[in-house]
């Protein structure tokens, strides 16, 4: 939560994130998150940084072909996020956010763990990751993950103005 409210702080419409919706969200994860996916960096034993990257559920989704949860869709949903048949379906991953304390932005801790995943990602079986909601100004992380190869396919844009 440190790590969040900090690297976060100069973002445009950034709300510190209270102890309790953090700990409310995290609880609310631990249905889908892969524990092998999150990464996190210490510095001389202080946390530095973080990275959560969860499987792809829209593709474990897509397997209760009714959408109905009750009385079996959870189970199907489940056997195919986290059971056997998880190998057969969730191939995508997507890292939904990363984030370094101002202090340590210029220690090399982001390229450290796109390098992680991407050495990680395909042993666990994530062939395809996606990384979004990237500020466009947010220049670091763009840059590396061009050098990375990745592609840009959609940009999200919030224009402000006043109306009075």
């Amino acid at each position: 939560m440190d790590v969040y409210n900090d690297a976060w702080e100069k973002n445009w419409g950034f709300v510190p994130m209270t102890r309790e919706e953090f700990h409310h969200l995290a609880k609310d994860m631990k249905m889908v998150l892969d524990p092998n996916l999150v990464l996190i960096a210490e510095v001389k034993g202080n946390v530095a940084g973080f990275a959560l990257t969860l499987p792809d559920v829209n593709q474990a989704q897509a397997k209760v072909k009714d959408g109905k949860l009750l009385p079996f869709g959870l189970v199907k949903l489940l056997w195919h996020l986290k059971g056997p048949g998880k190998k057969k379906t969730v191939n995508r991953c997507r890292i939904i956010t990363l984030g370094i304390k101002k202090a340590y932005q210029d220690y090399g801790i982001g390229p450290l763990f796109y390098t992680e995943y991407y050495a990680r990602c395909p042993k666990l079986g994530y062939s395809i990751g996606e990384a979004s909601w990237i500020l466009e100004d947010n220049l670091r992380m763009n840059k590396a993950l061009q050098l990375m190869c990745g592609e840009r396919n959609k940009v999200y844009r919030i224009y402000d103005r006043a109306l009075a």
